[in-house]
């Protein structure tokens, strides 16, 4: 599992189309502080880009069913957000008032099932 991002920037290095993005991929994994992987990367060593993309995987992981765990939902994840919990407070500033005002709009736009799980609206 540890050498996905290094299997996927490989991939992405291969097609020209993609090759610009491998290293996002690569990075995609780091973590603030130093204990991701591959490169053990810290801080502002992660590309910004590479920042969101760990963001927005974080989210998805947080507020989707998972064998094992269930869903965060997206009130608390605003409200994590805000009181710095959960594993978002490792998120870079900016992608953390992302986060959150992309659950709000969530909310606001009733694509927030009865329990607060992001869902499809239908």
């Amino acid at each position: 599992m540890r050498r996905h991002t290094e299997i996927g920037e490989r991939i992405m290095s291969a097609a020209p189309c993609l090759a610009q993005s491998a290293e996002l991929v690569r990075s995609s994994h780091e973590r603030y502080d130093r204990y991701g992987c591959p490169d053990r990367l810290a801080g502002e060593e992660i590309p910004l880009r590479a920042r969101v993309i760990a963001a927005c995987d974080s989210f998805d992981a947080m507020t989707s069913e998972r064998p094992y765990s269930a869903p965060v939902s997206v009130r608390a994840l605003a409200r994590d957000a805000r009181s710095g919990r959960r594993a978002t407070a490792r998120l870079h500033a900016r992608l953390l008032a992302l986060l959150s005002q992309l659950a709000s709009q969530l909310v606001e736009h009733e694509h927030v099932g009865v329990d607060g799980v992001v869902g499809v609206a239908h």
